[in-house]
This record gives structure tokens, sequence and C-alpha cells, in this order.
């Protein structure tokens, strides 16, 4: 299978202890609530996003990139959730830097991963065009005083009416919200929905102080909530997803990355966790990947 690892990073910074991708436990229940096939998850997922990219050719690299347009749609009721320009436009810095492996931190994955670490060859851009051809910055704001998801079905879906999707075949939309169930036992930074799912809700919703490193962006996030969700939104699972499986394929859906049987959180004492030993070759953890928490 084609290397498509997404550990370009060891990532430095730590999600704090508690805090949650709800991107499983939001596709869980649209399939309880049957808006979703009752046929195997994993296999539903092999299906192939039907977007249209824009390419260019990268003279360095010699290879096509695929250019995303995305929309971030900020719900907001004039706090600091209603996020600057300048902020979103630092998130997309991120995202760009982590995708195509230029990040300032990618020379610190350890020597065992290096050689499967690669550019992803997918570069996002702030959208032009809007989908009734006028100008835009790529950016919609809405005012809502109820700026938060409290459920993945009904409130979701409030929110998502509220502030319409763009065509998901054209654009990349993100949900810029106050808070994800405020009631969770963790803190639930953001969730994305997985290809293949209704048209009217696809994309990602995120809280706004994980958004870029600056304005209300909390310290030590380091922007990377949004480049974990859209690794879900483009079919990315969790590394941890299947446990110890003998079926590394059955992990996050990609061959190469060795099985974790439970999320990493922040620095260990132990540099090289290994907490799956029934793989072969047997590997250490991926702790630095970017679908994990650490």
């Amino acid at each position: 299978m084609k290397n498509i690892l997404f550990a370009f990073v060891t990532i430095t910074f730590s999600l704090i202890s508690n805090a949650q991708c709800g991107t499983d436990e939001y596709n869980h229940q649209l399939v309880a609530d049957k808006l979703l096939p009752g046929e195997d998850f994993a296999d539903y997922l092999e299906r192939t996003r039907d977007f249209e990219f824009e390419e260019s050719y990268d003279t360095k690299t010699k290879k096509a990139i695929r250019t995303i347009p995305v929309v971030f749609h900020v719900v907001h009721a004039y706090g600091s959730e209603n996020v600057s320009k300048e902020q979103i436009e630092d998130q997309m810095r991120i995202l760009n830097e982590d995708f195509q492996r230029t990040n300032a931190d990618a020379a610190n994955t350890r020597s065992v991963f290096q050689s499967r670490a690669a550019n992803f060859e997918i570069a996002f851009k702030l959208a032009r065009i809007a989908p009734d051809g006028s100008c835009t910055e790529g950016i919609t704001r809405t005012y809502d005083p109820v700026n938060t998801i409290e459920d993945y079905t009904t409130s979701n879906s409030e929110v998502k009416t509220a502030v319409p999707i763009w065509d998901r075949n054209k654009y990349l939309n993100v949900w810029i919200v106050t808070e994800i169930l405020s009631n969770s036992e963790g803190t639930i930074l953001g969730y994305a929905q997985f290809p293949g799912q209704g048209a009217s809700t696809d994309g990602v919703v995120m809280i706004h102080n994980r958004v870029g490193t600056i304005g209300s962006a909390s310290a030590g996030d380091g922007g990377r909530t949004l480049t974990h969700e859209i690794g879900h939104w483009l079919g990315l699972y969790h590394p941890f997803q299947g446990g110890c499986s003998t079926n590394n394929n059955r992990t996050d859906r990609v061959d190469d990355t060795p099985p974790v049987a439970e999320p990493s959180y922040g620095c260990t004492a132990d540099e090289n966790p290994n907490t799956c030993s029934n793989d072969f070759p047997d590997e250490i953890d991926n702790v630095e990947n970017f679908m994990d928490y650490a």
C-alpha cells in the first residue's frame, strides 16, 4: 500500500490531558441514528471522496499539488469566538506546513519513522470564489447567540443549517464555534465527518481557541487541532482505533502505521513506548502521529 503515513513530525506540544477529538462519537451517532448505512464502517470508508481538486505543479518536487479551497464559517455572538482574519490565516499557514512537511519540528521525527514521513502533496487556500460566483475571502460570519454544539445530532444540524454548507465537492467547510459538548467529561476540541456521508453536514467543526496560534488561540496547542480533524475528513482513523490489532490496516487504515493500544497524551518518561507487541515487525508507538493525541 502506498505510504501515506500522517506522521510528518514529532509534535512537541500537548493537547491537555483530558482533551478529546469528537470524531469517533460523532460518526458513531450518525450510525446509531441510521444516517449512515449499517455496513462495516471501515469498509464503507473505502469509498473515495469525490472532490474537485485544483491541481498545480511543484517545480521542486516535480509532482502535482492538489489544492483544496477552504471556507471558515465563524458562528459568533460578538465575543472572542469571532476570530480575526489574521488568526484564520495563521491557521492556514500551519495546515500547509504540516501537510507539506515544511513545519519547523519535522526534523524531530524519530529515525524509525523518517523514511515514511512525507509531503502529502496537498495545499490549502482560503476560497476566493463563493458558490454564487462572487468574490470572497473564504470567511463567513454569522451572529448566533447559540453558538455552541451540545449534541452531535440536533445541535450539530442547527448550526450547519444556520450557516449552510458550501458545495462539499468544491470546498472544505470549517465551522468555528464557542464550545462543543460543554457537559462532556473532557474538552472536545473538534470533530469531522468522514468521506461519503451526508452532503449537508460535511466538514469540520472546531472551537475558536484552537484556531491557529494567535488571537484567541490557547497556548500550547500549536494550531494542530485542525490538522488532526482534516486527517479524519480525508478518511484517516486514530492510530489507536483498533487497539493492538494483528492487522495494521485496521488501526488507522494505513498499513505502515504500527498499532497503538490507547491514546498518547503529552510527554512520558518512556521516550519510545511500545504498547502493542503483536505486530510484525514489532515497532514502537508512533506517538508523533498527528492522528494521535500526544
